[in-house]
């Protein structure tokens, strides 16, 4: 039978709960297994461990490190401190970051612990710095057919890297890039993991002849990398057009006799694979150096070496001391093995002389000849033999005229022969029966490339036959000369003729001569005397002529009007006022009368053309004005007259006070307009003068300086007035 009072299975159970609720309590975590969610026993942690030895890349972001542990974990720690950039999980354990510092390898202790214990473990760890590998060609030259597929230039680093490595580079060669090839452009990129890459250098075929020509590319500094040995690879591009064909480089050279070994050169085009033979001959069009002793040509032929696409001639220039001038070589290509000869095939080289050209001078430098006389002739000589031909160009001047006056024989240029020293120009003066006095002829050497000059000038003068002197004049027939002062000489002139003698009637004023040869009148006159006329005559074998000229001596005083320029509109005529001003100036005396005078007065009278100007109104200079003490003159007339303005001065009625005319006394200003209807004639502008005259006023004004009592009479130098449009 069923005992259905039995209860010790249902206090068992009872106990068996709550000492599970307790356990639950104390901790869900270790009862419990995280991964399946059930429950399990808890226990220390155990079995604690890392990926290890490890190494990792300075910059680069490691991959992490989980650990690998049995049991539950309360808490992880690490010791010593991770190098910068890596993270220690204090929550799981892992580790993880990029490090920033390059460390060396060493040992962390890592300790796992619960409330049941710990486990540690020691990881071994080390920052590397990442690899630099070296970048190369794989290659360093190549050649390839204009007309084929192009060249791939490889690209190698010496070990992979974990980084990309970027490569610039650059391009040079003979080639052109477009015309002749095409490129990858800079820079290239090795991908991380990757150990090469390429750079195309493909061929544009043209139809040009040009010869071997090259593309030279030059790996740059790389990022990620360092340059190796091997950084320039050379692409050569051989030309598919024919036969390469030799020219000279140029067609001329120069250089000095004293140069030594000179070279001209010669080109091929294109390059040949084989070496080119070229021979050369003197030739003789043009040549003027002599083979032997101005220079000298050591070899005849000249080898180009396959690939190259040039060669030079050598030529030594031979030193001498003779001048022979600049002289030349001519030489041409005669032949050649392996290639064809071009259009250039004369080349011209001049040898600069390096020694002096001879001095050329003329004799004699002056001469006179009549018009009747015999042909002159006029050595030219050398100061030393020349080698060549001294050609002398040389021109003529004077006042005679070729044909007409003189011939000259031989025409410019003048030769002396080599060796010798000199040469003949010979002048032969034409008798025109003109009475011209007498005439110059010029004859000048001039310099050239075989010759410098020294007296290379001659003057000849060419002579009328004696004739009558006809025409006699003076340089100033009505001379005012300042008492104890050198007067200007009067020269005198013939108009056709010539004079032996010279004389003068009457006497000159004292300390005043004539030279009885020349005729000419000079000194320093001593007394004061009036206008008096000297006839002068002139004489020769043939006949006599006279002129008459006046001279006074005394104190000079000029009566001087200003000059000015007045501009005005040509459409109307009109200009802005201006004033002409009457100015007084004396020369000092000197004997006699040491200083300058004390002028007591004057009078005189300025002429106006009322065609051309009219007069506003006419007033006091600024001298005039303050010349009695300070004061305006005493006396003091001024009247506008037909035809001009006059003025009369009284400085002091008591002779007190005076004018001293040392320097330049403004007497008088004269305000004026011109008259527009003149202007409009005259558009394009013209001078007008104002003259002093003694016939204005009625009865008329006389132009006086009034000094001790005694009235001088002035020089008078008149107003000028530019009208400019």
């Amino acid at each position: 039978m069923l005992n259905t009072s039995w209860t010790a299975p249902v206090r068992l159970l009872t106990i068996t709960l709550a000492l599970f609720s307790a356990l639950f309590l104390a901790g869900c975590n270790d009862i419990f297994d995280d991964d399946r969610n059930e429950p399990s026993i808890p226990v220390a942690p155990s079995g604690l461990s890392y990926p290890s030895p490890v190494e990792v890349y300075q910059g680069l972001a490691m991959t992490t490190l989980v650990p690998t542990v049995s049991g539950g974990i309360d808490t992880w720690s690490i010791a010593p401190a991770l190098p910068d950039g890596i993270n220690f999980n204090t929550a799981n354990g892992r580790i993880s970051g990029t490090p920033t510092t390059v460390t060396p390898s060493a040992s962390y202790t890592i300790t796992a612990e619960n409330t049941l214990g710990s486990d540690s473990f020691n990881l071994i760890l080390a920052v590397i710095p990442v690899p630099v590998p070296d970048v190369n060609f794989e290659t360093t030259s190549s050649t390839v057919e204009e007309n084929g597929v192009g060249s791939e230039l490889v690209v190698t680093l010496s070990e992979t890297t974990l980084v990309d490595v970027v490569i610039p580079f650059s391009v040079g060669g003979t080639a052109t890039e477009g015309d002749d090839f095409t490129i990858t452009a800079s820079p290239i990129t090795i991908p991380a993991g990757s150990s090469s890459a390429l750079i195309s250098v493909n061929m544009s075929d043209d139809a040009t002849a040009e010869g071997l020509e090259t593309v030279v590319v030059t790996l740059d500094p790389p990022t990620n990398g360092s340059l190796g040995a091997d950084v320039e690879h050379v692409v050569t591009i051989v030309d598919d057009e024919g036969v390469p064909t030799v020219v000279f480089t140029a067609p001329t050279s120069s250089a000095s006799e004293a140069a030594g070994t000179v070279t001209i050169g010669i080109s091929l085009v294109p390059a040949a694979s084989n070496e080119v033979v070229v021979t050369v001959q003197l030739g003789t069009m043009g040549a003027t150096a002599t083979d032997g002793e101005d220079f000298d040509v050591p070899s005849a032929t000249v080898t180009i070496p396959a690939g190259s696409i040039s060669g030079n001639l050598a030529v030594t220039l031979i030193d001498d001391t003779e001048f022979e001038g600049d002289e030349t070589i001519v030489v041409e290509i005669a032949g050649a093995t392996g290639a064809d000869i071009g259009n250039e095939t004369t080349h011209t080289h001049t040898i600069i002389d390096d020694d002096p050209a001879p001095t050329a001078g003329i004799s004699p430098t002056a001469a006179n000849l009549m018009e009747t006389d015999a042909p002159l002739t006029l050595t030219v000589g050398l100061n030393t033999v020349s080698s060549v031909d001294t050609v002398i160009p040389f021109t003529t001047g004077g006042s005679a005229t070729v044909i007409d006056d003189f011939t000259l024989s031989p025409a410019s240029p003048l030769t002396i022969p080599a060796g010798s020293l000199t040469a003949s120009i010979v002048l032969t003066p034409v008798d025109d029966g003109a009475d011209e006095g007498n005439e110059t002829v010029t004859i000048t050497l001039q310099s050239s490339p075989t010759v410098t000059i020294g007296t290379g000038t001659a003057t000849i003068t060419l002579e009328d036959p004696p004739s009558p002197p006809v025409g006699l004049t003076y340089s100033d027939d009505d001379a005012f000369l300042p008492i104890g002062q050198p007067m200007t000489p009067l020269t005198p002139s013939l108009a056709a003729g010539s004079a032996d003698s010279f004389s003068v009637n009457p006497a000159l004023p004292a300390g005043l001569s004539m030279d009885p040869v020349t005729g000419v009148i000079a000194g320093t006159a001593t007394a004061e005397q009036g206008p008096q006329g000297y006839t002068i005559t002139a004489t020769n074998g043939l006949g006599s002529t006279d002129v008459t000229i006046q001279i006074r001596v005394g104190l000079v005083f000029t009566l001087s009007g200003d000059s000015q320029t007045v501009s005005f509109d040509p459409a109307n005529g009109l200009a802005a006022p201006f004033s002409v001003r009457a100015n007084l100036l004396e020369t000092p005396s000197g004997i006699g009368a040491p200083g300058f005078s004390e002028v007591a007065g004057w009078s005189f009278g300025m002429a106006f053309d009322d065609t051309i100007v009219t007069v506003i109104n006419a007033v006091r200079g600024a001298d005039a004005a303050t010349a009695n003490n300070g004061n305006p003159p005493a006396f003091e007339t001024i009247n506008l007259v037909t035809g001009g303005v006059t003025m009369g001065v009284v400085v002091d009625l008591f002779g007190v006070q005076t004018l001293l005319a040392s320097t330049t006394q403004e007497l008088l200003v004269v305000n004026c307009e011109a008259v527009p209807a003149f202007l409009q004639a005259n558009p394009a502008g013209l001078t007008v003068e104002f003259p002093f005259s003694d016939n204005l006023g009625s009865p008329a004004v006389e132009s006086v300086i009034v000094v001790g009592g005694a009235s001088v009479l002035p020089k008078f130098a008149s107003a000028t007035v530019d009208f400019t449009p």
